[in-house]
């Protein structure tokens, strides 16, 4: 019948469906970065073989900034490496250097363990 006709599906005003911005915040912890010594070699050969080999000297510095800086604020991002003997170990590619920086963390602060080429046949001794 016609006893349906004019009303609104499920009562709802069409102006209801619009929700408010959320005001939920998210507090973002910035950790400490520590390296190791293996990853502080690694780091050191890293950039000396830039400084040799590359014209834009600082690509090296400038990625490997930001991928620090990402894992202080949001240490998950970085995809788990199950290779590793250490557990917890993640990685986040740094597409410029093509090189994996290879870390854990807890709540208080992120480990760098290696920083490794992409290219390489085997994964690091982490």
């Amino acid at each position: 019948g016609s006893e349906g006709l004019g009303r609104r599906r499920h009562g709802r005003s069409p102006r209801r469906c619009r929700r408010r911005p959320s005001r939920t915040s998210v507090t973002l912890k910035n950790r400490r970065i520590r390296f190791t010594a293996t990853a502080q070699e690694h780091v050191r050969r890293e950039k000396a073989w830039w400084l040799a080999n590359r014209d834009n000297t600082g690509v090296f510095a400038e990625e490997l900034e930001q991928a620090l800086k990402i894992v202080a604020t949001l240490p998950g991002a970085g995809t788990p490496y199950a290779q590793s003997p250490v557990p917890g170990v993640r990685r986040i590619y740094l597409r410029r250097v093509v090189a994996h920086l290879y870390y854990t963390f807890d709540d208080d602060e992120v480990i760098i363990r290696a920083l490794w080429g992409a290219r390489r046949e085997r994964g690091p001794r982490i």
